[in-house]
């Protein structure tokens, strides 16, 4: 329920189209892999990145930068690696950057000279790799989720990148202190800039690196931070509002805008965040535009109907159990809105436990104790509408969406959106997108990893330094 899902982490067979809908440019997919090849192969290495620690020698031949391919059974992607000593050992991470991802932390990391064992954790389950270095090169194999590969990588060198980095704190509603990286590109004169607004769940900055890297190769800054109560944040998001994340955000905004450094800011908001983007830009004439990346615009309570039936469904169970799930999640809801009830929802949950569908579901096994129920995240924040604050919308808006997204019904969400937007001040300064074949974090299954969905990346880039003007 409610993950933040922009992270590396879902795996897919399913055959891809190429070609994005309503106004999305189609992109081959050679180019596109030829394009963020070499785009990589100039990354540095801008971020410290925590992960467990190897057993090596001050002197370790893994130390350094490591750049190649990973084969899967009909496929492969562009590879990278970097290894960086700490004290006596070494952290590692992985780059793919086709899958949308920089930066990830290893895992499980053994290294005898010359062989090397480490994990790659995804939300489905480990990739396990297994090879041999020597001073230049680094080979080996891969296996995990039912399928497996080869790697092959040479030792590469990682050139400065065309930014400039710089930590930065300020201070949000309450006296929540945040703690953020800010990404300037390099020559280029007041910049527009982008702050970005987190999905739901403990999220920290890492979870943006990708796309603020990016940004900032192509000539926008961008700003990431800890969500409050995260890494080197103050607060409690647990405990937070949609309107006390709202203002985090603006926190933000008000940092970038009292710079001479940056121009126009906007906001960019993924999953929950694009709820919290327009909620923000209601309250604040300092936003320039917003764009939501798979937003939904249906209540907390809504959205978890809709998953629930959405994943029954995809189980095969008849209409009979969707009907008795969604009643408990309902008597659930009406728990966390009242705290009436609590023996009756206890033996339905102990009754329904046992059931096959229940480990589908995000319904604990007995009810949250009362001390717990009135300060949870799901009681403030339950029966949020964000429609009302669509509807006050004066800038103009990016909507994207993936056209398989499981947690959002696109077409709903979509329609909703138009009709919001037309009652707004936007004036028609709006832009919906959905991509074939994407899911809930705009990537595609197309051979053994996922890719970003094509044109995506190139749609953002050009949608924040163009007119955005109307549709």
């Amino acid at each position: 329920m409610f993950n933040d899902h922009f992270a590396f982490a879902s795996f897919d067979l399913r055959p891809l189209r190429q070609t994005p809908q309503n106004g999305a440019r189609p992109i081959l997919r050679r180019t596109v892999v030829r394009a963020i090849a070499t785009w990589w192969r100039s990354a540095a290495t801008t971020m410290v990145l925590l992960s467990l620690p190897i057993f090596a020698s001050a002197q370790s031949p893994l130390a350094g930068r490591w750049e190649g391919f990973l084969e899967g059974p009909a496929d492969r992607q562009a590879l990278f690696l970097t290894f960086t000593m700490q004290g006596d050992g070494l952290s590692g991470r992985i780059d793919l950057p086709e899958a949308g991802a920089l930066g990830v932390p290893l895992r499980a990391i053994r290294f005898t000279a010359p062989e090397i064992q480490f994990e790659l954790p995804t939300e489905r389950g480990a990739l396990q790799f297994e090879g041999r270095a020597s001073d230049t090169l680094l080979l080996g194999s891969w296996a995990g989720l039912g399928i497996g590969g080869k790697f092959r990588l040479a030792r590469a060198s990682a050139p400065l990148p065309p930014y400039r980095q710089e930590e930065v704190q300020f201070e949000s509603r309450g006296g929540v202190r945040l703690a953020g990286t800010l990404l300037t590109p390099v020559g280029v004169a007041r910049p527009p800039a982008i702050v970005f607004i987190h999905g739901s769940g403990a999220s920290s900055r890492v979870g943006f690196q990708f796309f603020a890297d990016y940004y900032a190769r192509h000539g926008i800054a961008a700003l990431t931070y800890d969500k409050r109560g995260v890494g080197g944040s103050t607060g409690d998001w647990e405990r937070a509002t949609f309107d006390d994340l709202a203002n985090d955000a603006l926190a933000a905004v008000r940092l970038l805008k009292a710079r001479r450094d940056i121009g126009p800011v906007g906001l960019q908001g993924h999953s929950q965040g694009g709820r919290i983007s327009f909620v923000a830009v209601a309250h604040s004439p300092e936003v320039s535009f917003i764009i939501t990346v798979s937003g939904g615009l249906t209540t907390p309570v809504e959205q978890e109907l809709i998953e629930l039936d959405v994943r029954l469904r995809a189980r095969g169970f008849p209409d009979s159990v969707l009907e008795r799930a969604q009643a408990l999640r309902r008597m659930v809801d009406e728990f966390y809105r009242t705290g009436e009830r609590r023996a009756e929802l206890q033996t339905a949950l102990a009754q329904a436990k046992t059931e096959p569908w229940f480990p589908l579901t995000t319904l604990r096994e007995t009810p949250i104790p009362e001390s717990e129920r009135c300060t949870s995240w799901w009681h403030f924040n339950m029966d949020f509408d964000p429609l009302p604050a669509v509807e006050r919308t004066h800038v103009p808006v990016l909507a994207i969406f993936g056209q398989r997204d499981q947690e959002y019904m696109v077409t709903t969400s979509r329609g909703r959106l138009e009709v919001a937007l037309a009652k707004s001040p936007a004036n028609g300064r709006y832009r919906i997108l959905i991509f074939p074949n994407a899911d809930h974090t705009l990537r595609v299954s197309a051979g053994f990893l996922p890719r970003l969905a094509p044109g995506l990346l190139d749609s953002l880039v050009d949608w924040i330094k163009g007119p955005r003007g109307p549709s």
